[in-house]
């Protein structure tokens, strides 16, 4: 019996320590997905983009705080609202040069054919010669 007896407690030993190399195995299959899981969500990007027209440019949003974000994204739009502002001011400049030109040169068209209407009563009363109103319609011309 002392024989039987020396037998199992290293039989018991064993079972102990296979039980706690499995329960160490266990919490390490455990403990490397959760760890893996965790790292790719650390490390996932949350991007800020900003589309214009040479391309794209993106910043980490986990660069900033939601106040600088805020206030970037909200000077971003009085610069896009000052762009707008400023083409819309130039289109209407440029839709007054037109009419101004416009009238301007259809005022001069009028004067030029008032004068012209002038010289020809000038050359019927024959105050001036023929010669003279070819010139001064060449001139006027």
């Amino acid at each position: 019996m002392t024989a039987h007896a020396t037998e199992s407690q290293p039989v018991s030993a064993s079972v102990s320590s296979t039980s706690s190399i499995n329960v160490i195995l266990q919490l390490v299959l455990f403990a490397i997905p959760t760890f893996c899981f965790y790292m790719y969500q650390r490390s996932k990007v949350s991007l800020i983009t900003i589309q214009y027209a040479g391309g794209e440019i993106g910043f980490d949003k986990n660069w900033f705080t939601q106040q600088e974000i805020d206030l970037f994204q909200k000077q971003l739009r009085l610069a896009k609202d000052k762009a707008i502002e400023a083409s819309e001011n130039a289109a209407a400049n440029k839709l007054q040069e037109a009419v101004a030109s416009m009238a301007q040169s259809a005022s001069s068209s009028n004067s030029k054919a008032d004068e012209l209407t002038k010289l020809v009563d000038l050359l019927q009363k024959g105050v001036i010669t023929q010669e003279e109103f070819n010139k001064m319609k060449k001139e006027m011309i």
